[in-house]
């Protein structure tokens, strides 16, 4: 994408999207004292269509996944709202996961195509897409699923309790220090780094595991409140221990991936406002891309 382009799609889409107005930006000299919010939706448009949505504090992401039942057919990556010029492109390569087989794993996707040259966030995404597919194709649970994840800011010894919610009711509380859990079992000891999803596929059932997945993702982002990415031109400004983990922080592109202001939202007191307007918004959808 030029810099024309992403200027383009910024101008098309505003830097809040629908209903986002009395939603702030980010300030990091407030860290400490709110919480970050995300949000997926996963919804069986009908039997042969699941459309997701994530939003938070940074992206907006969609996904629209085909398939007949057994197989992907398709997957079609949608940016409504992200923090580079470059996500865009990563959010199409999505459509790499063509073919695959339905899994009741929201993981599944990582052996077909690697997570690292994605968008990281349209991948977690379309993987939560395919196992609502394998679901609702086989009569299994409801035809929405939405997760809710809160992570407080940190105090002082780097503590706070994250949290997930399915579709209203609380799923898991982790108490974090670092990215140590140290509580309740059968998390406590447990890093979210090296061995996390391995511990994921071993001990907890699939829908235990969905939500933990999206947890420890939420658990990750939330840090990016101690900053604000308008300070800087370009991700390859920020790079640092994050290059190679994803399409714009790939050597080669990260450099000109420009920054697209005005889209860190700090959405601490309107988690209600996440996904309004979007295409799993059952209050009035819109379908709309930027990408």
């Amino acid at each position: 994408m030029s810099d024309g382009d992403a200027g383009a799609a910024e101008a098309l889409e505003g830097p809040d999207g629908p209903d986002r107005s009395r939603v702030p930006l980010v300030d990091p000299e407030r860290y400490g004292s709110g919480s970050y919010r995300r949000r997926f939706r996963l919804v069986a448009r009908s039997s042969e269509l699941v459309v997701g949505e994530m939003e938070d504090d940074f992206h907006h992401f969609g996904v629209r996944l085909h398939h007949d039942g057994a197989l992907v057919l398709g997957a079609e990556g949608v940016t409504h709202r992200s923090p580079w010029a470059t996500c865009a492109e990563g959010s199409r390569l999505i459509s790499r996961i063509a073919g695959m087989a339905l899994s009741p794993s929201a993981t599944a996707a990582g052996a077909v195509t690697p997570a690292r040259q994605q968008c990281t966030h349209t991948f977690d995404l379309a993987g939560l897409c395919v196992a609502h597919a394998w679901r609702t194709a086989r009569g299994v649970g409801e035809p929405v699923r939405q997760y809710d994840c809160g992570i407080p800011d940190r105090d002082a010894a780097g503590r706070h309790t994250c949290t997930v919610s399915r579709d209203g009711d609380p799923v898991l509380a982790w108490e974090l220090e670092g990215y140590l859990i140290i509580g309740p079992e059968p998390f406590a000891g447990v890093s979210l780094a090296k061995g996390f999803l391995r511990f994921c596929e071993e001990r907890l059932d699939v829908d235990q595991a969905e939500a933990a997945v999206a947890l420890r993702r939420a658990v990750y982002i939330s840090g990016g409140r101690m900053q604000q990415l308008d300070w800087y031109t370009s991700a390859g400004d920020v790079a640092g221990a994050t290059l190679g983990t994803c399409h714009t922080y790939t050597p080669g592109i990260v450099e000109v991936a420009l920054r697209r202001r005005g889209t860190q939202r700090d959405f601490t007191d309107h988690a209600d406002l996440l996904l309004t307007g979007g295409e799993t918004d059952p209050a009035g959808a819109t379908s709309g891309s930027t990408s």
